[in-house]
């Protein structure tokens, strides 16, 4: 299973695990630094951070990449790209935010560039987008998120079977 299905799967269990209102910050708590005890989106982006496993841990190996992304949305430093915790965070900032010249400003400050050509610019561009219309356009179902994730992030030609 490609890191990208893992993404998608794990969307859905977290609509399972938490509701249709804490999913977004189970997923923002597990996968990223910054949904930490000063609330969500307060904490700082550390470049190490992998889901939970920093570089001196024996585990580091074992975190995600960009394994399954469509091609436009694979970064090639393999010191930043854990794709999976970037849209997770970009997400959730759509979401709890908006997709606005703020956050996108947000984006490109954290990126270093506005070029949608980048891959994380591009992959933060889709996540916000689908942060914000999330709740609206799939109201809450994070069955229907998952599948989306699917389809347009990951490039899948069928729907996934979700349990």
């Amino acid at each position: 299973m490609s890191d990208c299905e893992k993404l998608a799967r794990l969307v859905f269990k977290a609509g399972q695990a938490f509701g249709p209102v804490q999913g977004v910050l189970g997923l923002l708590n597990g996968l990223t630094e910054v949904g930490g005890p000063g609330g969500p989106l307060s904490g700082s982006s550390d470049p190490q951070y992998r889901v939970g496993v920093f570089k001196s841990d024996p585990y580091y190996e074992d975190s995600f990449s960009d394994d399954g992304f469509l091609p436009l949305y694979q970064d090639p430093d393999p010191y930043s790209n854990n794709q999976v915790r970037h849209f997770v965070g970009w997400f959730a900032a759509g979401n709890m935010l908006g997709n606005n010249s703020f956050t996108r400003g947000q984006l490109y400050s954290a990126e270093g560039t506005d070029d949608p050509d980048n891959p994380d610019v591009a992959l933060g561009l889709a996540a916000l987008q689908m942060g914000q219309s999330f709740g609206l356009d799939y109201p809450l179902d994070f069955a229907q998120l998952a599948q989306n994730i699917w389809h347009s992030i990951c490039g899948g030609t069928t729907n996934l079977k979700l349990k």
